[in-house]
Formats: C-alpha cells, structure tokens, sequence
C-alpha cells in the first residue's frame, strides 16, 4: 500500500500507526484508517502458495476526495442511476454490472428489513429485474 503524508493531510484523512500496538507488534507495519476512506487499485497479482490457490497480493494507493478520475466515476455514476439512492442504488449498479445474484441477494435482505411502501416496491421492482436477467 502506497500512502502519501500530503494526501492524508490535504484531505484531512483521519489515520493512527497501530503497529506497536497491534497483533504483531513490531513485526509488521499496520495503520488503521477511517471508514470511507478510498484507495485506488493499482495491481492484483496471485501469490503462490502450495496450500491454496486463492492468495492474492493487492496493491494499493491512498486517493484524497479531489482526485480528478474518481469525480469523473463519481459523476457518472449519479447521472446513469440518478432515479434511485442508497441501498437500492448500489442493488441498481449490482444489475447493469451483471452481478444479478448479488442483486437478489441485497433486495432479499432489504425486503426483510423494516422499510416505507415506496421503498418496498422499489425493493420487489429492482428484484423482479435481477430475476428477469437470471432468466428465472
């Protein structure tokens, strides 16, 4: 993982050094950052292992809130899914990426919880399209 103290510090990103502190102490560097907190992936690379075949090494770099691409993804989110918010948003996003199951999953969840009439029928709307995608 990459961070830059400029990022952190233009942003006003909130971070703590938790490695003498942590379950390795000393033996690794670790740092905890708050939630909503956004890298970018640089690389994904599969690191060899002779008991398993689903280690996977991801590297990352710290982005601060003005980073001009992810305003660009940021934008054009909004724009194609601008109907919808929250949760149903991210089930709506789930669809046109093809995860239809992963859809089903979030609106069965959220078809459990407590929630408005509009909400609902959004919920067994959004469901009906995933279905309609999984051809079920």
């Amino acid at each position: 993982m990459t961070t830059d103290p400029l990022i952190c510090a233009k942003s006003q990103i909130p971070f703590a050094d938790v490695s003498e502190v942590g379950f390795f102490q000393g033996g690794e560097e670790e740092i905890l950052f708050t939630t909503h907190t956004i890298f970018r992936i640089d690389r994904i690379q599969q690191i060899h292992d002779d008991h398993t075949d689903c280690l996977w090494q991801v590297h990352l770099s710290l982005m601060d809130n003005e980073d001009h691409d992810l305003s660009k993804l940021t934008k054009y989110i909004r724009k194609e899914h601008n109907w919808t918010t929250g949760w149903s948003r991210l089930g709506d996003i789930l669809i046109t990426l093809g995860e239809f199951a992963k859809a089903e999953e979030l609106y069965t969840i959220l078809l459990d919880k407590p929630s408005s009439d509009n909400d609902r029928t959004d919920y067994y709307n959004q469901l009906g399209r995933a279905y309609f995608y999984m051809n079920e």
